[in-house]
């Protein structure tokens, strides 16, 4: 069995608690998809059909199941279902597998789906994913953000909060373009914010080797000769980048209120653009359940006997957008010990 249940610090807590599972009698099944929710005549959970790796297909008896396989990031029908002006193949999407199966099995069970989930998107990277690369300079202050037509559309200092992250939403082609110029690129790389301080060295090589490549960014010895490479009119890019300088001279963001303190004028060549793209991180819904977590049918709105959902799949606990992702562990490790108690004492008194 894969001891490692996950990555990073959740992975941490669910390797520890899967080797205390497996010690005291639990059976894992890696590796293995679970097909559709199985019900006797009376409505009530009676087995759940799986399909291992190598394609065997069986159906293990239960009393109880439980929804818990997280959200449908790597989904695009699901996506596409629940956020179409939202979706797009133009983004980074965070690493870990999420096909929705549970929205599948939620429905092979009769389950009531909300029509709407929630998304979890940040306002995301710059590159790839690689530890040199400096991912996330873009949400320092200091950047100047325009989009495709080389125009601002956000404060630059809102980091990763929604309204950074809806703003790129509705951009062309869901693209940033983060604008430095020679003294607000060392301003930025001296910040502390994600320790940016002591790794500017491996950031500012690892930018000198993406600069030939214009794939991630481009620069100029003008600001009029990023234009190209973003597909802006250098005129208009110029204006901005004029009209931002005129701000920070006078001390007043008049566009969009970004604080006194980051508004640094672009003045030294060279000159370099920086595209960014948001990240799908996660999604939340749609599976509906009672206090108690008992999955509802979409019959009656009342529970269906030993189906129960948890975490990342259960709707109504958090609004239509949320960026902090990592904080809905809380409600994934709370909702599951809850859930798995609520079991235990259904199967104990006999209501199971």
């Amino acid at each position: 069995m894969e001891k490692r249940m996950g990555g990073g610090s959740a992975g941490r807590f669910t390797s520890a608690l899967a080797e205390d599972l497996e010690n005291r009698g639990v059976r894992f099944y890696m590796n293995t998809k679970a097909m559709a929710i199985q019900k006797n005549a009376d409505g009530a959970v009676s087995g759940v059909c799986i399909e291992t790796e190598d394609g065997k297909q069986e159906t293990l008896a239960c009393r109880a199941a439980l929804l818990s396989s997280g959200g449908f990031v790597s989904n695009p029908d699901c996506l596409k279902k629940y956020f179409p002006n939202d979706y797009s193949e133009n983004v980074i999407k965070f690493p870990l597998k999420s096909p929705g199966n549970t929205v599948s099995l939620a429905e092979s069970a009769g389950a009531k789906l909300e029509d709407t989930c929630t998304f979890v998107v940040e306002n995301g990277f710059c590159f790839v994913r690689d530890m040199r690369a400096p991912g996330r300079i873009h949400t320092i202050g200091g950047s100047v953000w325009i989009n495709k037509n080389g125009r601002r559309y956000a404060a630059e200092n809102t980091f990763n909060h929604n309204i950074s992250t809806k703003a790129l939403l509705r951009q062309p082609d869901k693209v940033g373009f983060a604008l430095y110029s020679a003294n607000t690129l060392a301003h930025v790389l001296r910040s502390e914010t994600d320790h940016f301080c002591e790794r500017a060295d491996v950031f500012r090589n690892y930018l000198a080797e993406e600069i030939p490549k214009q794939k991630w960014c481009c620069q100029a010895d003008t600001v009029e000769g990023l234009a190209p490479w973003i597909g802006c009119d250098p005129a208009v890019l110029k204006k901005t980048v004029d009209t931002y300088n005129a701000s920070c001279a006078a001390g007043v963001d008049s566009e969009f209120g970004k604080p006194s303190e980051d508004l640094i004028p672009l003045q030294d060549g060279p000159f370099l653009a920086i595209s960014f793209r948001p990240l799908y991180t996660d999604t939340i819904g749609p599976v509906v359940t009672d206090e108690f977590l008992h999955v509802l049918s979409t019959e009656d709105d009342q529970p269906i006997p030993g189906l129960f959902a948890t975490g990342a799949t259960v709707s109504g606990w958090v609004g239509n957008t949320y960026y902090l992702f990592g904080s809905n562990l809380s409600f994934c490790f709370t909702s599951g010990m809850l859930a798995g108690k609520q079991v235990a004492k259904e199967l104990s008194t006999g209501v199971l």
